[in-house]
């Protein structure tokens, strides 16, 4: 009976740090209380962020007073990191891309830059397909006067039918090219954009190894916070 009262008065203070992790009596005596006396408006704001479960969240962000954007969240009373899964996995891809000497976005940047190039070239040759134009419609007029016997008219049907499609492929060129500036335009703001988010990736990625050398060992850091954040408690009161 002695023994039952005296380790019924710590179980309610076993604490539990993962799976197969406990600390009980008596090591749990290395953990002390106090009375904390607050307002009583804190009081009913606590009681209120309970209640809608957002207590103890508070958002990070990352970059600087010229761009950053939301990571995710942490969670001060579970002591973890609620990350924005999007934004992880571009972090995780960031990381896996280094090996090819690569950022994240710089396939699309390529892709958008080549795509302008072509456009480019699509407005520089307007003069020279301007020639070619009129250089088919005389051919395309001198053919349908040409007389020929009745055994040649297919192939003459055919030669201008050829010109002809030529003519309305230009005609298609012209198209694009009419639309090439405003194309290339929001080309440059997607260019833009995404060496924003590369920069602002970059920031994420330094911060990362400067303080965990990895980003293996800042995912294994994370998975083991709550541990560790216990460990460290129990260690300062020794």
């Amino acid at each position: 009976k002695e023994m039952f009262d005296t380790l019924y008065q710590y179980m309610d203070w076993n604490l539990t740090l993962g799976r197969d992790v406990m600390i009980n009596y008596p090591k749990i005596c290395c953990v002390q209380t106090e009375v904390c006396v607050y307002p009583i408006e804190l009081e009913n704001r606590l009681k209120a962020e309970l209640c809608m479960g957002e207590v103890g969240q508070y958002q990070f962000f990352f970059g600087n007073w010229w761009g950053r954007r939301l990571f995710g969240t942490l969670d001060v009373l579970k002591v973890k990191f609620n990350f924005d899964e999007t934004e992880y996995q571009k972090l995780a891809r960031a990381f896996a891309l280094e090996s090819e000497n690569k950022r994240l976005n710089s396939d699309q940047i390529a892709l958008l830059s080549q795509q302008s190039d072509e456009l480019q070239e699509l407005i520089d040759g307007q003069n020279e397909r301007d020639q070619r134009k009129d250089e088919l419609r005389q051919e395309i007029k001198r053919t349908s006067q040409e007389k020929v016997m009745p055994w040649e008219a297919s192939k003459l049907k055919e030669s201008k039918q050829k010109l002809i499609d030529e003519l309305s492929y230009l005609s298609e060129l012209d198209e694009k090219a009419g639309n090439a500036y405003r194309q290339i335009r929001e080309n440059e703001e997607k260019i833009l954009a995404l060496s924003k988010e590369d920069t602002l990736m970059g920031y994420e990625k330094q911060s990362i190894v400067a303080k965990f050398g990895s980003f293996e060992n800042f995912e294994a850091h994370n998975a083991a916070l709550y541990r560790n954040y216990i460990a460290d408690l129990i260690a300062k009161q020794k």
